[in-house]
């Protein structure tokens, strides 16, 4: 799944794709201590128009 975000492409419109990266990568999310607080628990957030939204692309 990480492999696939960061292959996707998405020009001209916001994406929350770094949120997905930083919370497929959390510790907490791999060993699979997820609970209904983990986005609170480990701080991992991206509300719209915040630096977890990318607007910049890429070409792979």
């Amino acid at each position: 799944m990480l492999r696939a975000l960061d292959m996707f492409v998405v020009d001209g419109i916001q994406t929350s794709i770094p949120l997905h990266q930083r919370i497929l990568s959390h510790p907490d999310f791999v060993t699979g201590r997820l609970d209904t607080g983990f986005l609170a628990r480990t701080g991992v957030t991206g509300p719209a128009g915040s630096s977890a939204y990318s607007t910049q692309s890429r070409d792979i």
